[in-house]
């Protein structure tokens, strides 16, 4: 017997997976709610507990699914390929980059479009939320970072120091600077207030596929090749190599900078608990049944 409270929740999570599938709908016409009864799974526990009880008239004669879907969303707006996505701190929100030239920011409950940024020239490279939430940076092929207001939309800042196109970038913790990576294999760590901007740029052996900050003077930057190396960015020095990955299509790191994961390009997606060790300390491997995802994130 399942205990009271064990299907209670059962059902307060099939609720709000309900809200969340059937938004559209309910958010203009909230009274007609019990007609999405008969297009629940069929053996979730809100379909079992008032499916036989539903009076809407409805019957699915085939398709119906039996549990719900592993996808939450699928967000559309974009007209070409995305090769990037951050999440907010809280993971309330997406912002995803596309090749359609234009930023996008998603409500991740609802999967309601936010935002809509236009401004670049050219593909979006990358994208990276601040940690307080209120600012989003991308960078593109055009090798340019602009800055958003992540509230309204508006772009409140542009870096145009580097000559190549931006691979990645990222916010330090209180989100006055940024750091970007170009494909010369130049890093560029610069001031969001432009006022007064000042800005520092190291070479690297190979361009970087992911930069983090892990303190307000260590950066961290992962390589194509999959070496890791954590810079000063007092005295501009590598002050740390960490092993090395084999070539990588995607690294990221969580923002509590304890957990990191990797995606190597034989699809197999690995993620590490801690820094030092984390050339031989992986918790998890698994193949991406097939697919080569050149992206991974932390929500």
């Amino acid at each position: 017997m399942v205990p009271p409270e064990t299907e209670i929740g059962s059902l307060l999570d099939d609720c709000a997976r309900a809200t969340r599938e059937f938004y559209p709908s309910i958010s203009v016409a909230c009274l007609q709610v019990h007609h999405m009864i008969p297009f629940l799974p069929l053996e979730c526990r809100l379909s079992l507990a008032y499916g036989p009880r539903s009076q809407s008239g409805i019957v699915v004669k085939e398709g119906q699914d039996s549990r719900w879907s592993a996808c939450a969303y699928v967000l559309e707006g974009h007209t070409g390929y995305c090769p990037c996505a951050a999440f907010s701190r809280d993971g309330g929100r997406l912002v995803t980059g596309c090749r359609d030239h234009i930023v996008r920011l998603w409500d991740v409950q609802t999967g309601a479009l936010l935002q809509v940024m236009n401004g670049h020239s050219d593909s979006i490279t990358s994208v990276a939320y601040s940690l307080n939430g209120t600012l989003v940076a991308s960078g593109a092929a055009d090798r340019t970072v602009r800055v958003w207001n992540a509230a309204t939309g508006v772009q409140v800042g542009e870096y145009t120091g580097h000559s190549e196109e931006i691979q990645c970038v990222a916010f330090s913790a209180d989100g006055l600077y940024i750091a970007s990576g170009d494909k010369e294999g130049k890093v560029h760590v610069w001031s969001t207030d432009a006022s007064h901007r000042s800005v520092r740029v190291f070479e690297i052996p190979q361009s970087a596929l992911s930069l983090a900050f892990i303190s307000p003077v260590q950066l961290v930057v992962t390589l194509v090749g999959g070496c890791i190396l954590v810079f000063d960015l007092e005295s501009i020095s590598c002050i740390k190599q960490c092993g090395n990955l084999g070539r990588l299509e995607a690294f990221c790191m969580a923002p509590n900078n304890k957990l990191r994961a990797s995606v190597s390009q034989t699809g197999e997606l690995i993620t590490y608990f801690g820094f030092t060790d984390m050339d031989k300390a992986y918790c998890s491997c698994a193949p991406c049944l097939g697919w080569i995802f050149n992206h991974v994130l932390f929500a």
